[in-house]
């Protein structure tokens, strides 16, 4: 599917954020806000039958552990500071609560006015949100100190709840501008500061500026069910490209064996590291019922030389 290209003004907009993005880097660097990236692999395994995932699940958190402290560049209120503190302390065993103030957190940002059904835009719940970040910081430490890109991010839940947990500097690009007015309001509510917003066609956008750029790259890509066959692989190739350790993206369960054909033709490494259910509302005319359940995978993908 074919999208438009963003004109010369855009164009000398995201060069100059682009610019922005390496001085910021560098000076988290020599802040030692962001730590360099290690050769130490992590040993992953071939994703394991439906049947023996944990639903919903993240890593047990100890109640008396400390939570991430975040670095003075990243900006997060006394709020959400106490927030966070609060639900590190009282989240323990195998799930986040429903009621935990992270995810209530995240429920207050604002999603999609009107979704757009050429870009498959649906909202992704605040539950699969914090479950799926808490597992890539507590079983990974994807986020915490490091440089993050959000891609296809909409309203932002993703991007937004990385910096809430201590990402460094986090950049959201959208091809679509009203999903990212809707972001920049999200900015503004919670008073984050340390994301960057770019407009753009994230399958076509600064590849040459962007390689192996990032530490983590998060995405919830269109799934490709309605006229956009294929967009969920080339959206989780291009966050291969970008990413320098790892990419976490989330996908049908029931695309789990073309994935992991992918991943061997990609020649890189991945793993199912949670499956979710992610109940579907109704957000378009031709949608029947009032909300569906699907099985959603939250897969890892690792270069083979990190």
């Amino acid at each position: 599917m074919a999208f438009p290209q963003p004109n010369a003004q855009r164009e000398l907009t995201n060069r100059k954020i682009l610019e922005e993005l390496q001085l910021k880097k560098q000076m988290l660097l020599k802040q030692g806000a962001v730590a360099p990236l290690t050769a130490t692999s992590i040993p992953l395994t071939q994703p394991n039958p439906v049947s023996q995932l944990p639903m919903c699940s993240i890593p047990p958190v100890s109640a008396t552990a400390g939570f991430p402290q975040l670095p003075e560049a990243n900006i997060v209120n006394t709020s959400h500071r106490a927030a966070l503190q609060h639900a590190n302390a009282t989240s323990c065993g195998f799930f986040v609560s429903q009621d935990s103030s992270f995810e209530g957190h995240l429920q207050d940002l604002s999603g999609f006015i009107k979704p757009k059904i050429e870009y498959e835009q649906y909202e992704t719940p605040p539950h699969i949100a914090a479950v799926a970040l808490y597992t890539m910081q507590t079983q990974f430490e994807a986020l915490e100190n490091q440089l993050v890109l959000d891609a296809g991010c909409g309203p932002g839940i993703l991007g937004l709840g990385a910096a809430f947990l201590g990402a460094g500097l986090v950049t959201a690009v959208d091809i679509d501008e009203d999903a990212l007015d809707v972001l920049r309001e999200n900015i503004n509510d919670t008073e984050i500061s340390n994301i960057d917003v770019i407009k753009c066609d994230f399958l076509v956008c600064q590849k040459h500026r962007w390689e192996n750029y990032f530490d983590t790259v998060l995405m919830n890509p269109p799934f490709g069910t309605k006229n956009n066959a294929g967009i969920d692989m080339k959206f989780l190739h291009m966050g291969l490209n970008f990413a320098s350790d790892s990419v976490y993206s989330l996908h049908k369960s029931t695309t789990r064996s073309h994935i992991q054909k992918k991943i061997k033709e990609w020649g890189v490494k991945g793993n199912v590291i949670a499956e979710l259910r992610y109940n579907l509302a109704a957000t378009y005319k031709f949608h029947k019922l009032q909300s569906r359940d699907i099985a959603v995978d939250l897969w890892r993908l690792k270069h083979p030389h990190t």
